[in-house]
C-alpha cells in the first residue's frame, strides 16, 4: 500500500513539474551579446575630437559606427540586448480560428552603466483561415498592440519608414493600436489605427491637459508575377496641437504615401527583421534571420521605394498662419549573389523635411522658411562586397560608403536661434543635419562636403551562435566641428581632423 502511495505521489509530482514546462513551450529569447576591443581613431587622442577617441580599449565607441552600418535597420549591430518573448499559440474553439499572443520585453545594456527596459511590440492576434487552417495562405487577421509596436509602420525600408509612435512628438507614454490584414496567395491588404494621449497647454495648476489624437494606416501589395511585386501604403495622423503662440491650439495634420516596386529572381522578398512580429514559428526564426544564406547559381533583386509626406506647421513668414510642408524620401537597392559571392548596392535620398519630420521640422512645429534660405537633402549610399568560404566558415569583404549630409543655410540670428544669438552662431551659417538630434554648425561661409567611409571586414563563424569579426575602418568627414578658443580667447567653431583611421575586434553571440 505504501509502495503504491509513493508511485502515485511521484507521478503527481512529475505531472506538476511538466505542466508549467509545457505551458512555456512557446517562450524564447532573441539575444545579442557583444564584446569589442579596438580604437576608432588612431590619429587623435582623448579630448581632441567630439566624440572623444581615447587610446585602444574595451567597449563600444560611437566613432566606429558609420552611416551605412544602420542601413535598413534601427540597430547599429553592436548592441548588447535581449528580447524576452513569452509566446503562446493555440487553435480557437471555432474551426479555422487561431489565437496567439506575445509579451515582448526588450532589455538593453548601453555600456555606460545605464539600462533600458521597454516593450518591443507585444501583441495579441486572431487569425481566421478561410480554408479551415489547412493551406494558411488565405486568411484574415486582427492584431492588437496594447503598448506600442515599432514593427507596425508604413514604408518598406527602415531608413525611409514612417508612421510609428514617433509621429506623435508630445505623446504621453506609449502609442497603442490595432491592425487588420487580409492575406491571399498573390496579394494582401491591411488597415490599422493608432491613438496617442498628446500633451496640450498647461492648466492653472501646472498640469498639462492630454487629448486623444488618431493615426490611420492602410495599404496593400500584389505579386503580379512570381518575379514582380508592387506595394503601396499611406496614412493620416493628427500629431497634436501646436504649442507655438502664433498658431497655438491648431491641430497639426500630417500624412502621406509610400510605394515600392520589386523585381527579383532567386532572392525572395522577405520582410526586414525590424518590421516582423515575434513569433515562435520556423518561418519567423529570428536567430537564423541574422545570418546570410547562400545557394548555388546566380540570383538578384532590385527594389525602388518612394515616399511623399506632408504636415501643417506654423508659417515663419506669415504670423498667425500655417503652412503645408512637404517631405520626400526614396530608397534604391540592388542585391546579387553568385554561389558564395555577394554584391549589394543601396542609395537613400531624404530631404531635410523628411529627416526632421518627427521633430517636427528644424525649429519644432515651425515650417522651414523659404526666403534667403538654402536647404540641401541627405543622400547616402553603400557598396558591399563579400565572399563566403563555407568549409572555413570565413567571410572576408568590404563596404564603401558615401554621404552628402543634409544641411540648412540661413542667417541664424533670424531663422533659427532668435534675435540675440551667441557670437559663435552670429551671421549666415550652415548647419549640417546628420539625423534627428545630431547637428554640426559649420564655420562662417563654409559649406558641407562629401563624406567617404570604408570598412574592410573578416568574419569568422565559430558556431551557430558565436562569431568573431575583425574590421579596419577609414573615413574622411570634413563636416564635423568643435568649439575652440581663438588667440583673443573667443570660442569659435573650427573643423575637426577630417580623417578617421581605426581597427576593432568584435566577439558576438546571437541566440
Amino acid at each position: 500500500m505504501r509502495t503504491r502511495f509513493w508511485k502515485v505521489s511521484t507521478l503527481s509530482l512529475v505531472a506538476a513539474l511538466c505542466a508549467p514546462l509545457a505551458a512555456q513551450a512557446g517562450d524564447f529569447m532573441d539575444t545579442r551579446l557583444t564584446f569589442i576591443f579596438g580604437d576608432d581613431n588612431f590619429l587623435t587622442k582623448a579630448g581632441q575630437t567630439t566624440p572623444s577617441s581615447p587610446d585602444a580599449g574595451f567597449g563600444r565607441r560611437p566613432g566606429r559606427i558609420f552611416f551605412f552600418d544602420t542601413l535598413n535597420s534601427r540597430f547599429q549591430g553592436d548592441e548588447t540586448l535581449t528580447n524576452l518573448v513569452l509566446y503562446k499559440k493555440l487553435p480557437g474553439f471555432i474551426k479555422g480560428i487561431t489565437t496567439e499572443a506575445a509579451f515582448v520585453a526588450q532589455f538593453a545594456l548601453l555600456g555606460d552603466r545605464n539600462e533600458r527596459f521597454s516593450d518591443n511590440g507585444s501583441y495579441l492576434k486572431i487569425t481566421y483561415d478561410f480554408d479551415g487552417g489547412e493551406k494558411k495562405d488565405r486568411n484574415l487577421s486582427f492584431t492588437f498592440f496594447p503598448f506600442d509596436a515599432p514593427q507596425f509602420r508604413l514604408g518598406y525600408h527602415w531608413d525611409v519608414s514612417w508612421g510609428g509612435g514617433e509621429m506623435f512628438p508630445r505623446a504621453n507614454g506609449t502609442v497603442p493600436g490595432m491592425k487588420m490584414q487580409l492575406d491571399m496567395p498573390s496579394w494582401y491588404a491591411f488597415a490599422g489605427v493608432r491613438t496617442a494621449q498628446v500633451r496640450g497647454k498647461e492648466t492653472p495648476r501646472g498640469n498639462e491637459e492630454a487629448e486623444t489624437f488618431y493615426g490611420f494606416l492602410g495599404g496593400g501589395g500584389w505579386d503580379i508575377t512570381p518575379w514582380l511585386r508592387v506595394e503601396a501604403s499611406g496614412g493620416y495622423f493628427q500629431k497634436g496641437r501646436s504649442p507655438l503662440a502664433a498658431v497655438e491650439g491648431r491641430i497639426i495634420d500630417s500624412g502621406g504615401v509610400s510605394a515600392q516596386i520589386v523585381v527579383h529572381d532567386g532572392i525572395p522578398i522577405v520582410t526586414p527583421i525590424d518590421f516582423r512580429l515575434y513569433r515562435q514559428d520556423a518561418s519567423m526564426n529570428f536567430n537564423l534571420a541574422w545570418r546570410e544564406t547562400y545557394g548555388p547559381g546566380f540570383s538578384w533583386s532590385v527594389a525602388a521605394e518612394f515616399t511623399s509626406l506632408y504636415q501643417t506647421l506654423s508659417d515663419p513668414e506669415r504670423f498667425g498662419s500655417t503652412k503645408l510642408q512637404n517631405a520626400k524620401a526614396a530608397y534604391f537597392d540592388i542585391r546579387t549573389k553568385f554561389d558564395f559571392f555577394r554584391v549589394n548596392f543601396s542609395v537613400v535620398y531624404r530631404d531635410l523635411e523628411f529627416v526632421l519630420f518627427n521633430v517636427p521640422s528644424y525649429v519644432p512645429f515651425e515650417a522651414l522658411p523659404t526666403r534667403n534660405v538654402q536647404v540641401n537633402p541627405d543622400i547616402f549610399g553603400a557598396l558591399a562586397i563579400d565572399y563566403h568560404f563555407p568549409k572555413l566558415h570565413l567571410t572576408p569583404g568590404f563596404v564603401f560608403g558615401f554621404q552628402r549630409p543634409g544641411s540648412f543655410t540661413a542667417n541664424l540670428a533670424t531663422n533659427a536661434v532668435g534675435t540675440n544669438p551667441p557670437g559663435t552662431l552670429d551671421g549666415r551659417r550652415t548647419v549640417v543635419v546628420r539625423r534627428q538630434g545630431s547637428f554640426d554648425v559649420l564655420p562662417e561661409n563654409a559649406q558641407p562636403t562629401m563624406i567617404y567611409a570604408f570598412k574592410a571586414l573578416l568574419r569568422w563563424d565559430l558556431s551557430d551562435i558565436l562569431t568573431v569579426i575583425g574590421e579596419f575602418i577609414f573615413a574622411v568627414d570634413n563636416n564635423s566641428t568643435i568649439l575652440k578658443d581663438d588667440p583673443s580667447g573667443i570660442a569659435r567653431r573650427v573643423f575637426q581632423i577630417p580623417e578617421r583611421l581605426g581597427a576593432n575586434i568584435l566577439v558576438q553571440a546571437r541566440f
